[in-house]
């Protein structure tokens, strides 16, 4: 009896559409309809299963979120009392992908990047964000956070990181990396 229901729940689930544990290979470079549909591994693209691994994505921009003040408690911009001077740097692997300029007074900034590829190999792949307050050519780490890819940010197009602590671990909250596949598949 436990058996049936169990293989009528899991049929149920296959015929409707819906994602099911374990069931990774059920529609393995099959039609869909959205990414749910595919295997972890694959997104939706076209009406296909496609692969997310070992394919070239464009990295279009890298957001930050951050506190106004160090983790002692003493403001960046200390002198005239405003919001940190933030820039980024982004690395992926050994290679240096795009250094930002500074945005002045900023608790959250956006940097759109260009012509700059990568390639996921695997989901344990990571990005490295550097972010500093710079303060008329003097620059302090705020800190340097490690972004992980994996497949639901890959499907999404979006890699982020989020610190959720009232900023006593970390001044950076926040750090998005918006990826599209070169391709354009989904």
């Amino acid at each position: 009896m436990r058996g049936s229901t169990l293989y009528t729940i899991l049929l149920a689930s296959l015929v409707s559409g819906c994602e099911v544990l374990g069931s990774d290979q059920a529609n393995r470079d099959g039609t869909c309809g959205q990414h749910s549909s595919c295997p972890f591994d694959q997104a939706c693209g076209g009406g296909n299963c496609v692969d997310l691994l070992n394919r070239r994505f464009v990295v279009t921009q890298i957001d930050v979120e951050l506190c106004d003040r160090d983790l002692d408690g003493v403001v960046f911009d200390s002198g005239d009392g405003s919001a940190p001077d933030p820039q980024v740097q982004l690395r992926f692997g050994d290679q240096t992908l795009f250094s930002s300029t500074v945005k002045q007074n900023a608790l959250i900034a956006t940097y759109a990047i260009d012509n700059t590829e990568v390639v996921i190999a695997d989901f344990s792949d990571s990005f490295v964000v550097e972010v500093r307050d710079d303060d008329e050519g003097t620059s302090q780490l705020m800190d340097t956070l490690s972004v992980d890819v994996n497949y639901p940010g890959l499907r999404v197009g979006e890699v982020v990181v989020v610190n959720e602590a009232d900023c006593s671990e970390s001044p950076v909250t926040r750090v998005g990396v918006a990826l599209q596949p070169q391709d354009g598949a989904w």
